[in-house]
């Protein structure tokens, strides 16, 4: 398994650079890609909770208002599964059995 991280990565690297490395990955490796998002990373109308550090406000807050349009792109990319899912066919090759 590979990732090139998700949430806040996904949010903060300009799109075209968060593809062009999931697409690198999935033709020079014979591995799957992990993505991975909280909840609140797609949700732009949360409420912002003030602080004082902005490191933090940017890591929390950027990008939300376009990560869902984002997640869409990126779901054309490739083919895509469930963890579960994933975990349970690879069990069943390495262990003749679903996990």
């Amino acid at each position: 398994m590979h990732s090139l991280g998700g949430g806040g990565y996904f949010r903060l690297y300009p799109y075209s650079l968060y593809e062009w490395g999931v697409k690198r990955l999935l033709a020079t490796r014979n591995k799957p890609f992990v993505f991975y998002l909280h909840p609140y990373d797609v949700d732009h109308e949360q409420p912002i909770t003030f602080s004082f550090n902005i490191n933090k406000l940017i890591q929390q807050y950027y990008g939300r208002k376009t990560a869902y349009n984002r997640l869409e792109k990126l779901m054309k990319v490739g083919e895509f599964t469930t963890i579960k899912e994933f975990l349970s066919i690879e069990g069943e090759q390495i262990y003749g059995t679903s996990l």
